[in-house]
């Protein structure tokens, strides 16, 4: 597995160099399409992104950036299934997103610096940083339902108040202590079902980021107290910095895969969970408390 994360990183860290040094803006023409992504199945209105389905004269000029990686990353690209006749539309500015909305399903003229594939992102393929957009096609009104839907409660629920966390004294951390073997812990509380932006920014969804959804239990006063007295294996935080999140009565649950339906049957309902405890330690980490779920039950 390590062995693998050098390897993706070597692999960036390659591609990347070809992109280094190009300064100069590409003009790609195409429809211009949102691409959902893959939400629980009562999840009315998935999250999307911006892309491009290019002309084929587009289709040439990303080809021909395409072979200009190296045999082995072209490779490794089409070993990954890379699509070549689609760009995503990244780190956009909300006057682009604004115009998106109204060229939605039309066919545009895109201006913007051309980048590489994110391996972190959904759909692989070339991404565009666009600076203008045009369109000869007559334009609809704006939808209303043009937004994500209510379960994006983004970053607003997760981020870490640094002024707080400055101004806090040193606590004792809740490490476990050596060779003690973390134990099982019954906690319950709401599920809830959150949406927030992935890699490889956090920040915004429609502007290019993964989408994450995460399924959450908001705690109960008990389970409040015993999730933040429970010590747990390295790394680990202490209380003033687990109170330091927004969202410091929330629990992360790291869910098997055949565990999905339960919590599309139970979410906004009160439920018990069964696993072990750690704390975050990575920016996909949405709460300060996650837990391994070995059990769930209502």
């Amino acid at each position: 597995m390590k062995r693998f994360f050098v390897n993706v990183i070597v692999f960036c860290i390659g591609v990347t160099a070809i992109f280094a040094d190009t300064q100069v803006s590409t003009r790609l023409s195409g429809k211009l399409i949102k691409k959902y992504y893959p939400a629980p199945h009562i999840v009315k209105n998935p999250a999307f992104g911006w892309y491009l389905e290019l002309s084929k004269p587009s289709q040439r000029v990303i080809q021909k950036k395409f072979q200009q990686l190296t045999l082995e990353n072209q490779r490794r690209f089409k070993d990954l299934e890379i699509d070549l006749s689609t760009v995503q539309c990244v780190d956009c500015t909300d006057d682009f997103l604004l115009q998106a909305r109204l060229f939605n399903n039309t066919i545009v003229s895109m201006e913007g610096k051309l980048g590489i594939p994110y391996l972190t992102r959904k759909y692989l393929c070339f991404s565009i940083k666009p600076n203008a957009i045009s369109s000869t096609a007559p334009i609809d009104a704006v939808k209303t339902d043009s937004c994500l839907d209510a379960f994006d409660h983004l970053s607003n629920y997760s981020y870490i108040d640094d002024k707080l966390a400055e101004e806090s004294e040193t606590e004792f951390l809740l490490q476990l202590a050596e060779n003690t073997p973390e134990k099982l812990i019954v906690l319950k509380g709401k599920l809830i079902l959150r949406l927030f932006p992935g890699p490889p920014e956090y920040t915004s969804i429609e502007k290019g980021d993964r989408a994450d959804y995460c399924w959450m239990l908001h705690l109960t006063d008990e389970s409040f107290r015993i999730a933040t007295s429970t010590p747990v294996g390295e790394p680990c935080s202490d209380l003033k910095s687990i109170l330091n999140w927004s969202n410091y009565n929330e629990l992360h649950l790291g869910l098997e895969e055949d565990m999905n339906d339960f919590c599309c049957d139970h979410e906004s309902k009160e439920i018990t969970v069964q696993g072990v405890l750690f704390h975050a330690h990575t920016a996909h980490h949405y709460a300060p408390i996650l837990m391994d779920v070995k059990k769930i039950s209502d």
